[in-house]
């Protein structure tokens, strides 16, 4: 049975006030927030990297322990298991490209799978980096501790190829898009890129961003310490469920999350966002205009500019 921890935000009827959005958190009308599973935590000494994704089909998954994990949303559903083959290497991060084509990286190394069998193994310069998903052949790299290259976003691609997209003015937290389109984060602050056109500063948080889902063309949705909050256009975002987030993905109009509790929630179907963050924005603005203009956060602001 589906259960609902936050409130629903029932447009072109009631609305909840702007204080309840604030404490407890609003979903869309139509929504609904799914609990899938809640994990144990790692016995100690064992890997505890946990990083939920969504296969092409719109499929749960996480990795847990090492091993990859494909979700049953219903109670009788059949869920799956399959544990990389043994290296020197645990797999730290994934994702899947398309329908055949897995992205595993490892402490020092990003392996291409395809259909089950590896195609490409690709060393890297240093540990400690990210994995997203791009298109259905190229993934994103990104982080890591050692300046400058943590500042670099790059995009790999199933054949081996590698361009850097841009270097960031500070550490990149997080990387979302197509390969096409990109958003980067960098703390609290959210870049945008497409080719052709010179990154610009398109969003700012409080605090840092630290994981970021494209779900065109509903939006970004993005995690910080205070929740999960959605970027419905430029400038314009608002955090919407105040749970701390270790791991986001979204594909197929569907938000998973992994909770730093280590609950995993599906969140679908994602359509009414948009209309949902800007009618609670509106409320939360006149309350906070009434209150002496107190931040709302989820703004933009030119101050900081990308390196030329």
């Amino acid at each position: 049975m589906t259960r609902r921890i936050v409130l629903p935000l029932l447009l072109g009827a009631a609305v909840l006030s702007a204080a309840a959005a604030e404490s407890d958190g609003f979903l869309p009308a139509g929504a609904r927030l799914i609990p899938l599973a809640a994990l144990p935590a790692a016995p100690t000494g064992a890997e505890s990297r946990k990083v939920v994704r969504l296969a092409a089909s719109g499929r749960p998954m996480m990795l847990y322990r090492g091993r990859l994990v494909a979700l049953a949303e219903q109670p009788a559903g059949a869920m799956a298991d399959w544990t990389p083959p043994a290296e020197a290497d645990p797999v730290r991060d994934f994702c899947w490209l398309d329908g055949q084509t897995l992205a595993l990286l490892r402490g020092a190394g990003l392996d291409f799978i395809r259909d089950g069998k590896p195609v490409r193994g690709i060393a890297l310069p240093g540990r400690g980096r990210r994995l997203a998903r791009a298109d259905g052949t190229h993934c994103y790299l990104f982080g890591g501790s050692r300046e400058p290259q943590n500042r670099d976003v790059l995009l790999f691609g199933a054949d081996g190829s590698v361009r850097n997209l841009f270097r960031a003015p500070q550490a990149v937290t997080a990387v979302a898009g197509d390969g096409s389109v990109t958003f980067v984060a960098t703390g609290p602050l959210v870049y945008f890129l497409a080719r052709g056109a010179q990154p610009r500063l398109v969003f700012r948080e409080r605090t840092a961003i630290t994981d970021l889902a494209y779900a065109p063309p509903v939006g970004v949705f993005y995690a910080t310490r205070d929740g999960v909050g959605c970027m419905d256009s430029p400038g314009s975002g608002l955090i919407f469920l105040r749970r701390e987030i270790a791991s986001l993905d979204s594909r197929r109009g569907r938000l998973l999350l992994l909770t730093k509790d280590r609950e995993i929630l599906l969140i679908t179907p994602l359509a009414g966002f948009p209309r949902a963050v800007k009618n609670v924005r509106r409320l939360l603005t006149v309350d906070a205009a009434a209150a002496g203009g107190a931040d709302l956060g989820g703004k933009v602001s030119g101050d900081d500019e990308p390196e030329s």
